[in-house]
């Protein structure tokens, strides 16, 4: 009988995001025990370089740190590999190409779930890290699709990363999550018929409501990665 396969996360980007994969991953898994639970190998590196400052100040390269996560957890076993960060997914090429094991996209899965809905939705409006967007991560993979992206206007993208850079510091009260509702709704006036939740931290501040249609690419990625290893999922409430 094969044994089933361990998954290796590269989290610390930041410390709250990777357990809120973690989580989201258990209760994803059809669990009637807890040996039916996935085995999880998850390097929680803090220190990796800052994605944002990398991308577009010229800040110090994430990719060595990253590398040397991914192989150091598939040394320790890992099968199969995921990134619980957005922006980090720039140097998921790089990632993949020094590894024998697959790297979950989540960005790739999370267009692609947004394209499989029904009724479809043709605007969305993105909340990620000002690298995520100047390097049209999302944009690339959603545009091929025919979905329109709409993002955060200037003063409100110095809004949105104040509030990111203060929840990886363990400021996600009830002023963090005003504002980041409000920077939602603001791409709902816009004309936004979803809101991708484009950041890791942005989900541990807002949710998906009955007003606010939302998707949650942690979300996304954590059905993937139980339906990777077990070839199915927990049936999970949809998130629009």
């Amino acid at each position: 009988m094969q044994e089933e396969k361990i998954v290796g996360i590269l989290g610390g980007m930041g410390p709250q995001a990777t357990l809120d994969l973690m989580a989201k991953v258990i209760r994803a898994t059809p669990a009637q025990s807890e040996k039916d639970h996935l085995r999880m190998l998850v390097d929680c590196n803090p220190k990796v370089p800052d994605r944002v400052a990398a991308i577009l100040a010229g800040g110090p390269d994430s990719a060595p740190a990253l590398v040397e996560m991914a192989m150091g957890l598939v040394g320790q076993g890992a099968d199969l590999l995921a990134i619980a960060c957005n922006t980090a997914h720039h140097f998921h090429a790089a990632i993949q190409a020094a590894v024998p094991v697959p790297v979950l996209d989540m960005i790739a899965l999370t267009a692609r779930r947004v394209a499989e809905l029904d009724p479809p939705v043709r605007t969305v409006g993105l909340l990620a890290t000002e690298g995520t967007i100047e390097i049209k991560l999302y944009h690339r993979h959603f545009e091929a699709r025919g979905i329109e992206v709409i993002t955060p206007r200037e003063l409100e993208m110095r809004s949105f990363m104040s509030i990111v850079y203060g929840v990886k510091t363990g400021h996600d009260g009830p002023v963090a999550r005003a504002g980041m509702a409000a920077l939602a709704q603001s791409l709902m006036d816009r004309g936004a018929e979803a809101v991708i939740a484009g950041c890791t931290e942005v989900p541990l501040v807002i949710s998906a409501g009955p007003t606010m249609p939302m998707i949650d690419p942690t979300q996304v990625l954590a059905e993937s990665i139980v339906q990777s290893v077990l070839g199915r999922a927990r049936a999970m409430s949809p998130a629009l």
